[in-house]
């Protein structure tokens, strides 16, 4: 008979058995999430988040943007999954250096790169910060960035080198095949953030 819940090695808290577990599974099964069995490893629950975004980030010396070469959204947006679910990249970097956003505040880019993960180029602020901030300095209808000067660079040197295919970088930058053939053909690209 296949017991149906067990207590957690670490927390003691009750957890049940997933369905998806086949017996072998369940019975290897020792903790009620991940967050516990990272901590029984001795390792921070949050670190695994910031390996992510370190994984996407290329960090400049001083105090210059830190450029994203991950996932882009139609905005300009830099964006990270986090279990499972599309965040944005910058306010993860403001909580996991930072700390939790409080609730009703957000998080403005200083340097106006959207694709910016650097926290001390990123503040807390209300709606009408971030608004007044656009208006002074005339940012009203701009769209956010497409694509950040690294990850041009990036692209261009990968693709003369052979190194990867058109395609794998379309799949792991999410822009489209119109945009890649513009940057690799320096067509319309006339500003980098």
């Amino acid at each position: 008979m296949i017991i149906d819940r067990k207590n957690c090695a670490l927390c003691g808290r009750e957890f049940y058995k997933n369905r998806k577990y086949s017996k072998s599974q369940w019975e290897k099964a020792m903790y009620c999430c991940r967050a516990c069995a990272l901590k029984a490893d001795n390792r921070d629950p949050d670190e695994s988040i910031k390996e992510k975004l370190d994984k996407y980030t290329i960090k400049s010396d001083g105090d210059k943007c830190w450029s994203w070469c991950g996932y882009i959204d139609k905005n300009g947006y830099a964006r990270v999954n986090i279990k499972r679910k599309q965040k944005l990249a910058h306010r993860i970097s403001w909580e996991t250096r930072r700390g939790k956003i409080p609730q009703g505040m957000i998080v403005r880019h200083l340097c106006d790169n959207p694709v910016c993960t650097n926290p001390d180029h990123l503040k807390l602020g209300t709606l009408q910060d971030n608004s007044n901030d656009c208006s002074n300095k005339n940012r009203q209808g701009r769209k956010g960035a497409k694509y950040c000067e690294a990850f041009v660079l990036l692209s261009r040197h990968l693709i003369k080198s052979d190194t990867i295919s058109k395609k794998e970088i379309i799949d792991i930058s999410g822009v489209s095949k119109e945009t890649l053939r513009r940057i690799l053909k320096n067509e319309g690209i006339t500003r980098f953030y």
